[in-house]
């Protein structure tokens, strides 16, 4: 269990869900209702991942529109492999499992 609050570990999740181009500069986010129940997350535990989300300057509230992800560059160096990398540990998969894994798509 992580010991981050649940809107910092939201926050996290969708930042590098944009670094690895899943959200790209002018997408729209889904609402904090959406992101609720996809997570089973209370909806002010989303209003305040996107808070801090706009606040660190990923994403924009447009009013009556919605959440935007901006275009963050001086974030965004990050090698997506190295983050997709990352989050496959973070899943719990070994190096070993990983490293298998691409020579099965290799060859």
């Amino acid at each position: 269990m992580s010991k981050e609050a649940p809107f910092i570990e939201l926050a996290t999740a969708i930042k590098r869900f944009i670094r690895l181009g899943v959200y790209k500069p002018g997408d729209q986010l889904p609402s904090c209702r959406e992101i609720a129940l996809t997570y089973s997350l209370n909806p002010n535990t989303a209003m305040h991942a996107y808070n801090l989300l706009e606040k660190e300057g990923y994403i924009e509230a447009i009013p009556k529109k919605g959440y935007f992800v901006l275009n963050k560059k001086e974030d965004m160096p990050i090698d997506p492999i190295f983050e997709a990398f990352a989050l496959l540990a973070q899943k719990g998969y070994s190096k070993e499992q990983i490293k298998e894994a691409l020579e099965k798509w290799k060859s």
